[in-house]
């Protein structure tokens, strides 16, 4: 009897067929350290008959199609392990599994010493680590007097040497004595979510329950200055299965998450401020990814689908900066205001070779809402930017991406 809603463990495995079980003994599952497990939502679908029988009754309902829900959420953190010098950025933890199921596949670029840098320009040892449009995670001890953090940039060209243009200046120059850290940088091909399906496997106490042909249906990301960044998730399902015997070999779970929480401190958010510089301090930010998704009805299939996926991305950022009138003159010249964001998560503070943070890059948003609140007797504005398309990267024949996000 599972009663007791604290003791809850949730594990996740790519399928590699829609609705099968990649891994009976569960041997091939990983545990996700969620901070809330919601309740099994069970969707099995009640048909009416209402078959005419010579009286006013009701007559037995039918059962029809499978289905199941779950909410969950959990800590963001960086790549779990360490992508220095000459080293490939690997990810193959719980965190990549669901990134690259709502954004697809990561593309991996190699950590490498910086030979010099400019406020706009970087050059590193070795050759072609990084391609335009990748976001590139630059740190150095000691290189901000308030505080130890690294600095995140999209790569806007690339020159011989190979020399790297940057977005936005470096608001501390790096030195030679800097490392372009390893990244993993997932961008939304064909701007939707990969094709591949997700099995859970969740345990509710003394029951064990295989949840199969999942879909993340909607996908955010939260951060406060007085908690960790966390992310939430809805899942959605073909089928569950009561699985009580079958998954005696799952992972052990941990009283700890490695690497640690990333944490909304020294975590700079890229805006061109209208009251000078370019960042913007913001007391909270929410990255809502926008997902799109339904099931594939197929009458072949063995519930009525043949799969679930997604159709579509459409990113929207939530800022809370303290208030300025021209924000607000920002949203109603929305059209001759279209600029591009980066929103780092955490310091990138090195520990044991890991930085342990992520970023956000939009090359184009626009202010679609401002508004503003009271906080403590301070007027914040409450701002809502849209996610658009920003055309051909550079004027040249390729589209810039849509967003990237970025683990390191």
């Amino acid at each position: 009897m599972a009663n007791r809603t604290r003791k809850n463990s949730l594990y996740i495995a790519a399928e590699s067929a829609f609705s099968t079980d990649p891994s009976s003994s569960g041997s091939g599952y990983l545990h996700i350290p969620a901070v809330s497990v919601g309740e099994l939502s069970d969707q099995i679908e009640m048909v009416d008959s209402s078959f005419m029988i010579g009286t006013n009754r009701a007559t037995r309902t039918l059962v029809g199609r499978d289905g199941w829900s779950i909410d969950l959420e959990g800590p963001v953190i960086g790549l779990a392990a360490a992508a220095g010098s000459g080293a490939t950025a690997a990810s193959t933890d719980w965190f990549n599994l669901i990134l690259a199921h709502v954004l697809g596949t990561g593309s991996a670029r190699d950590g490498e010493d910086v030979s010099s840098a400019t406020a706009s320009t970087i050059s590193l040892v070795a050759m072609d680590t990084h391609s335009a449009q990748d976001l590139l995670c630059v740190h150095e001890p000691a290189l901000f007097g308030g505080g130890n953090r690294s600095q995140w940039r999209q790569v806007e060209s690339e020159t011989a040497g190979p020399v790297y243009t940057v977005g936005y200046d470096f608001e501390a120059t790096p030195t030679s004595s800097a490392v372009s850290y390893g990244s993993m940088n997932y961008r939304p091909a064909n701007d939707e979510g990969n094709a591949a399906t997700l099995a859970l496997c969740l345990v509710q106490d003394q029951d064990t329950y295989t949840l199969l042909g999942g879909r993340v249906t909607s996908f955010s990301i939260t951060a406060e200055t007085t908690g960790f960044v966390k992310f939430s998730a809805s899942i959605q399902g073909d089928r569950k299965i009561r699985d009580n015997t079958n998954k005696i070999s799952l992972p052990t779970t941990a009283p700890a998450v490695t690497p640690t929480p990333v944490r909304a401190m020294l975590s700079p958010i890229s805006f061109p401020n209208p009251a000078g510089g370019n960042t913007i301090a913001t007391s909270k930010f929410s990255i809502d990814f926008g997902i799109t998704a339904s099931a594939i009805e197929s009458t072949e299939g063995a519930q009525g689908r043949a799969g679930f996926e997604s159709t579509g991305l459409a990113p929207k950022i939530s800022i809370e900066p303290l208030f300025q009138d021209d924000l607000v003159d920002m949203k109603r010249d929305a059209e001759n205001n279209v600029f591009g964001i980066m929103v780092q998560m955490g310091a990138g503070e090195l520990s044991t070779g890991v930085l342990n943070t992520c970023a956000f890059f939009a090359p184009a948003v626009q202010i679609v809402e401002a508004s503003s609140a009271d906080d403590g007797g301070r007027r914040r504005a409450n701002l809502s930017l849209k996610v658009v398309d920003a055309g051909q990267f550079g004027g040249g024949a390729s589209r810039s991406d849509y967003f990237v996000f970025s683990r390191a």
